[in-house]
């Protein structure tokens, strides 16, 4: 009495066929759900025009000038503390200068967003402000820069 065991194996067969498909269609729609996420969205898909776009452009180079001339500013007044020389009238006439030089700046970036503001559309604004583009709270970040929030999953990862 010899027994056939292959309706067995070819049962595993197609049980173990069946599930690595399985496995790789949940993967792939892993890999693919990703794929969509790091893409980003393009500002022609949330609706702005190519003149909204230079001006979105336009006022990140304002921003951009703003924190380069802020960062010149601070050493500037870093050599007036080193400096044991210099007059108290002169080191007021260099802040009372540099602060109107800051709130001009400001107030031209202010004006520049609130009229781009009024013409963006809704979802723009929601990506453009979450990014720092337009005006959101908080200071701006650096490209390779971590989050405090990074930060402390770092922390606890080591």
């Amino acid at each position: 009495m010899r027994r056939d065991h292959t309706p067995f194996f070819v049962s595993l067969l197609i049980s173990i066929t069946a599930f690595t498909v399985l496995v790789g269609m949940w993967a792939w729609a892993l890999m693919a759900e990703e794929t969509n996420e790091s893409r980003g969205v393009t500002l022609a898909e949330l609706g702005v025009s190519t003149d909204q776009t230079k001006k979105i452009k336009a006022l990140w180079e304002l921003k951009r000038q703003k924190r380069i001339k802020a960062v010149e500013n601070l050493r500037l007044l870093n050599r007036l503390a080193k400096d044991l020389v210099v007059s108290e009238d002169e080191i007021g006439e260099t802040l009372k200068k540099l602060r109107q030089s800051r709130l001009d700046e400001e107030s031209k970036i202010k004006s520049t967003e609130d009229k781009l503001i009024e013409e963006l559309p809704y979802r723009a604004q929601l990506h453009l402000t979450i990014l720092g583009v337009l005006e959101n709270g908080l200071t701006p970040r650096r490209l390779g820069t971590t989050s405090p929030k990074d930060k402390k999953t770092d922390g606890a990862k080591q």
